[in-house]
């Protein structure tokens, strides 16, 4: 065992090595193996997590500082739809990050198991739960992708901040390498990252749910993307709820960035398409099911009112119908929910 000559100063939120007990190996992280394990907290309560392994003396400084902000990042989380970091160990080698445990990627899991289209609208909303918590933070996440959350236990968990930064905009140098297939025209142009950023790559993983986790912008090379996104090509999202394409992902890829929402109307806009009540979703992420009414008696069902894409009101002024509607817990359940049949085929988003 080594043991580090000038050792990380304790910080109250560091774990020890003896309370961690490593499994097997999950895979390779950015900087080192990902394990399971099982963490033994302070109450004597036993865990299972999962551990990034790196060792120090392998990592630059740089390295090391990404490592530390990611898990600085973290400790102040406090979601059922964001990742939980349960601390670092960081006085001997190698040096641990303690997350919790999730059974995989989200985009894995999609390629995996067909979903219903029910349990589609179930992750977007999860995710859009867990991005507009981190945005509240005011944290940008910089690198939203299906990749980049995992899923498990019907859950959607945000994770993998190791691009993200404090604040609501950070400038970043041209040069850099970048996941271009969810990066926004503006900031393909100027490197300029802000919270509108992070909702066009939202409206992009919402695109990965509904077409079971493939790469976007198919048949595209990364040079065609990164041209085209700029001239204001857009993909299309066929057969997917109206109002989810218009509300939704086609005003999170506006091209300017003042005229795409923020977290928190999505979720607005999100609650009220499918008649979402905000207690109802968080008591559901809470008790960790994932499904917003428990015992799964109904399905999504469709507003009876015109589209709301045809409504120029705002949303957040539109007055209440008074009508009598199932709550959202009857509305998953049995899987009836179905687009309404429209004459003409979705034009593409562009």
């Amino acid at each position: 065992m080594a043991i580090l000559l000038n050792p990380i100063t304790q910080q109250l939120w560091e774990r020890r090595h003896e309370n961690v007990e490593l499994d097997k190996k999950l895979g390779e992280g950015a900087f080192g193996e990902v394990h399971s394990g099982r963490l033994r907290l302070t109450d004597g309560s036993v865990v299972p997590v999962a551990v990034k392994l790196a060792k120090i003396e392998a990592l630059t400084k740089e390295q090391i500082k990404e490592v530390m902000h990611e898990a600085r990042l973290l400790r102040n989380f406090d979601h059922p739809n964001v990742v939980k970091c349960y601390g670092v160990s960081a006085g001997q080698e190698p040096l641990m990050v303690i997350m919790e445990l999730a059974e995989g990627s989200l985009d894995s899991y999609l390629k995996k198991k067909p979903q219903t289209n029910e349990s589609k609208y179930e992750m977007m909303v999860q995710s859009a739960f867990g991005l507009e918590y981190i945005h509240k933070k005011e944290v940008l996440h910089r690198d939203i992708a299906a990749r980049n959350c995992l899923y498990g236990n019907s859950l959607v968990k945000i994770a993998d901040f190791g691009l993200s930064r404090n604040g609501t905009c950070y400038q970043m140098s041209l040069n850099k390498r970048v996941p271009i297939r969810w990066i926004s025209p503006e900031t393909l142009n100027s490197g300029l990252y802000t919270v509108k950023t992070d909702v066009f790559a939202f409206g992009i993983l919402c695109w990965e749910i509904w077409n079971n986790g493939a790469e976007p912008y198919p048949g595209m090379t990364v040079a065609e993307v990164h041209q085209e996104v700029r001239k204001g090509y857009r993909m299309e999202m066929l057969e997917c709820n109206p109002d989810v394409q218009a509300l939704v992902v086609k005003k999170c890829w506006a091209g300017n960035p003042n005229d795409r929402p923020t977290m928190s109307d999505v979720v607005k806009i999100l609650e009220r398409i499918f008649n979402i009540k905000r207690s109802e979703v968080e008591q559901a992420n809470n008790r960790g099911n994932g499904h917003f009414g428990g015992k799964r008696r109904g399905g999504f069902q469709k507003k009876k009112s015109e589209s709301m894409a045809a409504s120029t009101v705002s949303i957040s002024k539109q007055e209440k119908t008074g009508k009598k509607k199932l709550k959202f817990n009857k509305m998953i359940a049995q899987h009836t929910w179905k687009p309404v049949n429209k004459k003409r085929e979705p034009k593409p988003l562009r």
